[in-house]
């Protein structure tokens, strides 16, 4: 009797994760890139041929113990978590998700991790109320807004994603932002004395818009360490990164960012590269309205300061850009 497509797909899967237990995998080698890649070509094959198969999700895991960073996970029926960090692209994200989900006519069910009906300066929501909504949500789910990191360990996880870019040049891009917003958005209300104060007076000055590190404590959570210890913010960060999240992408690395979101969440994501694409070419389209307006290079000086205050930052960029790359090779992306 000759063996079905769906058997054939699942013995290379079975094949695939065995010989990656068997050998190690850690990303990055030749040889388990290889394996890798074979079975990604199973699965996206094997998918786009019998797409009602997989209702759930599967997770190829690596030998890193317990670590679901570029875990392939198949399905839609999930809970999608974005906490967007502030001036990272997570609007054209969002706009590209709801279109690819249009499009391959997934019923996705939006929600805000921000609170729309509050002020704008308090609209992040509490640990608590990040719970009750996580707890809430119909599946499948689409979870966007700036937020704080919150652990669910209920079983399955929702997937956590989201988007990183270069410290300095997102500070620069929220300061700016925060004068003259952009062409959807009025600038954000600030005191007299900032408003007129130039990006280099907010540097030399040390303000906390220009100066404070942010990153640790937006992926370490809410415990009160967070925002006392930075170092302890740091490793707690990446241990959430690690244990929870499944990509984060890299906003300077835009469109390779979205072909890694096609292979480690194919059912929702395949071919949203191209629907990016798209909405480049659209008129009058938001990618390039909601731009941040009047941004001004810093002076070399200006910035070799901003990346020693800003360290921290940085430390943390590099530990997820390693891994993007790591990914890019893994997935074969230029």
């Amino acid at each position: 009797m000759r063996p079905s497509r769906k058997d054939i797909a699942i013995f290379l899967i079975s094949f695939t994760t065995g010989a990656v237990a068997m050998y190690g995998l850690k990303v990055g080698s030749k040889g388990a890139t290889q394996v890798q890649e074979s079975a990604n070509f199973a699965i996206r094959s094997h998918r786009r041929k019998d797409p009602d198969t997989h209702d759930g999700s599967l997770s190829l895991s690596d030998s890193t113990g317990g670590s679901r960073y570029g875990d392939v996970v198949l399905g839609t029926d999930l809970v999608v978590i974005y906490n967007s960090v502030p001036k990272c692209g997570s609007r054209t994200f969002g706009d590209t998700s709801r279109k690819i989900f249009k499009k391959r006519s997934i019923e996705v069910t939006r929600y805000s991790l921000r609170h729309e009906n509050r002020i704008e300066g308090d609209r992040i929501r509490s640990k608590s109320e990040i719970k009750r909504l996580i707890q809430g949500v119909k599946k499948p789910a689409y979870v966007q807004g700036h937020g704080i990191f919150t652990a669910f360990d209920d079983n399955p996880r929702p997937v956590y994603i989201n988007f990183i870019r270069d410290p300095v040049s997102r500070m620069v891009s929220a300061f700016y932002f925060s004068r003259y917003g952009d062409g959807q958005i009025a600038k954000v209300p600030l005191g007299a004395r900032m408003m007129n104060m130039s990006i280099e007076e907010c540097i030399v000055g040390r303000r906390d818009q220009c100066t404070q590190p942010s990153y640790p404590q937006i992926f370490c959570g809410f415990n009160n360490r967070c925002g006392k210890d930075l170092k302890w913010a740091l490793d707690q960060a990446k241990s959430n990164i690690d244990k929870y999240y499944t990509y984060i992408g890299i906003t300077e690395d835009y469109e390779a960012s979205l072909k890694v979101f096609e292979h480690v969440l194919p059912d929702l994501y395949y071919g949203t590269t191209e629907v990016y694409q798209s909405l480049l070419q659209e008129a009058n389209n938001r990618v390039v309205e909601t731009k941040t307006k009047n941004k001004q290079p810093l002076s070399q000086e200006l910035t070799d300061t901003v990346k020693v205050l800003l360290a921290i930052d940085y430390e943390l960029y590099d530990y997820i850009y390693n891994k993007h790359v790591q990914l890019k090779e893994r997935f074969g992306i230029d």
